[in-house]
């Protein structure tokens, strides 16, 4: 998969919004394996293909504009207009070769190699755990505001979908509303048919109310 189009976002929102263990350390491994982990998945699971869907269904899904996107969206943004990884990723959990590594494919020009694909595949799982309790087990976690339509369990691939609910003409209230009912039916198949592929990849809804914006100020490319 080509990630020329990551080259469209800018590092110096990401290195603002996101959070980080050693920042100014990590953040070239960080950025160069959330990038390949975003692709890794879309390339596994056809996530490109479920946000073409999307934008194709003819329920007037109207995409989120980037100043309106959180961080998680905004890092997917170049490739996915609806999906998007939802994972932190705890880059400081890699040992030290495995950071090496991560350095070596820094300047590569065909990163998401089939080398890539196996280290992403065989260090995953440990960094985007969250073990919140620190005693390593499986639980519920909130992914956003403590709300109970944002818990996954703590181990999973978690995805976030997200549109502009607000952006339908209200002129005939009815219509909006059949219209906004359509939409949440359609994106529940939608998370259906993604969930069942992997018992490991679990989707979460997103709006306005329960993500928090970009920084405004950083916004420069």
């Amino acid at each position: 998969m080509d990630l020329e189009r990551f080259n469209s976002i800018s590092k110096e929102i990401i290195y603002e919004n996101i959070n980080i263990a050693d920042k100014d350390q990590n953040f070239d491994i960080y950025f160069l394996y959330y990038t390949c982990f975003i692709a890794y998945l879309i390339e596994k699971y056809n996530l490109d293909e479920f946000d073409k869907q999307i934008c194709e269904s003819k329920l007037h899904f109207t995409p989120v504009k980037e100043e309106n996107m959180d961080i998680y969206q905004y890092f997917s943004s170049p490739y996915l207009k609806y999906l998007y990884l939802r994972n932190n990723i705890h880059i400081e959990r890699l040992t030290k070769d495995e950071r090496e590594f991560l350095k070596s494919k820094i300047n590569s020009t065909n990163v998401l190699d089939q080398e890539m694909k196996f280290f992403i595949e065989e260090t995953y799982k440990k960094l985007i755990f969250e073990d919140v309790l620190e005693n390593g087990e499986r639980y519920l976690i909130a992914f956003g505001p403590d709300s109970a339509q944002l818990y996954a369990h703590n181990d999973a691939i978690v995805l976030g979908i997200r549109y502009d609910k607000y952006d339908i003409d209200s002129s005939d209230i009815r219509k909006a509303l059949e219209t906004s009912y359509n939409q949440e039916k359609y994106i529940s198949l939608i998370i259906q048919q993604i969930e069942s592929q992997s018992s490991e990849l679990e989707i979460l809804s997103y709006g306005d109310f329960n993500t928090i914006k970009i920084k405004e100020k950083e916004k420069t490319k």
